[in-house]
């Protein structure tokens, strides 16, 4: 059993082509996806960051989840990032399993 757990969770990334200071991007992307990942008992955000062009301007922003079960936060992430208006574009990727 606890084999088929760790098989389950994983590191994602959630990129998203949007152009946002990092306090910008916490409020709308970091606090909602941590709220409703533990809400539903899935996951948990650990981090994000912005990625600048060598000129410094955002090319996009992300945000980092430990999910503790991979399905059940790939779906709450997407709802999550549909309700409020993520740029089609966006991704979730797994970085590690």
């Amino acid at each position: 059993m606890l084999a088929e757990v760790r098989a389950m969770s994983a590191r994602l990334r959630i990129q998203i082509p949007e152009h946002l200071l990092p306090m910008e991007r916490g409020e709308k992307y970091d606090d909602p996806i941590c709220e409703a990942l533990e809400d539903a008992g899935v996951g948990y955000v650990d981090g994000g960051g912005t990625k600048l062009s060598n000129d410094g301007v955002i090319e996009y922003c992300y945000v980092d989840v430990e999910a503790e079960d991979v399905n059940g936060s790939t779906e709450v992430i997407r709802r999550l990032l549909a309700s409020v208006g993520a740029p089609s574009g966006s991704t979730i990727a797994i970085l590690r399993r």
